[in-house]
């Protein structure tokens, strides 16, 4: 998906290709100015709750928030604002990889650890969706793609295992990254869960067993679903309760 991503920018003429950039809609007039913004911010030890930039002054730190608060963005403080158009372009073909590999690990951990051409298909298929494909330019949801299957697989530890962390990191960094995606995502964590529990789990197993079909583990995986999203919101509520 990376190579795939990166041969459409070269065959559309994108730089270093071309003369041409990927920046169209909202990503010319809005993300890769505040992109440039939130890089000046942190290079020149700026404040990231309040900005000079437009009029008298506004407030800043929502702005961020929506925009700019992705892990990945820490990698354009190696460009400079002339070049931010191919840093995005460099972070959109790598989100496209990272979307695959999460994918796959998910996919593998529902077929016995299954690795091969079938797997990989489909987790390239998934890496580039037609949402991917149309609504890449919006580089402040793209996150909300790439983590949702991390989500799903941490969510399978929890459920299975009973092991919180996966879940719990991943769903925090990706409300963090962007709180309007993170929303979405956390609502259709609230729809996956039930039919992914009934999925895992079989009324055939005896009583006792932690795998067991029942009202008793429904319970158990409830509270620990419930109790692993309050704490990922709480861990992200630096961002997104001032927001």
């Amino acid at each position: 998906p990376t190579l795939t991503v990166l041969a459409a920018f070269a065959v559309t003429g994108c730089y270093p290709f071309g003369e041409r950039t990927i920046l169209t809609v909202d990503l010319y007039h809005q993300y890769c100015p505040f992109l440039v913004a939130f890089r000046n911010k942190v290079l020149a030890g700026e404040s990231l709750f309040y900005s000079w930039n437009d009029g008298l002054g506004q407030e800043y730190y929502a702005a961020y928030a929506n925009y700019a608060a992705s892990p990945l963005n820490i990698f354009s403080l190696f460009f400079t604002a002339k070049t931010m158009p191919v840093f995005i372009e460099f972070v959109t073909c790598f989100r496209a990889g990272l979307a695959s590999i999460f994918m796959l690990l998910f996919l593998s951990s529902n077929d016995n650890k299954r690795i091969d051409n079938i797997t990989v298909v489909f987790s390239s298929s998934y890496a580039l969706c037609g949402w991917f494909i149309s609504f890449f330019w919006n580089i402040m949801w793209c996150d909300a793609v790439v983590l949702l299957p991390l989500i799903a697989l941490g969510l399978k530890r929890l459920l299975l295992d009973r092991k919180v962390g996966l879940y719990i990191i991943a769903l925090a960094i990706a409300i963090s990254s962007n709180y309007y995606a993170g929303y979405f995502l956390c609502l259709f964590m609230v729809l996956f869960a039930p039919a992914y529990y009934v999925c895992l789990f079989s009324g055939e197993k005896p009583k006792g067993d932690p795998g067991r079909l029942c009202f008793k583990t429904f319970i158990g995986a409830a509270f620990r679903f419930a109790f692993s999203s309050i704490l990922a919101a709480g861990a992200s509520a630096a961002l997104t309760v001032p927001t």
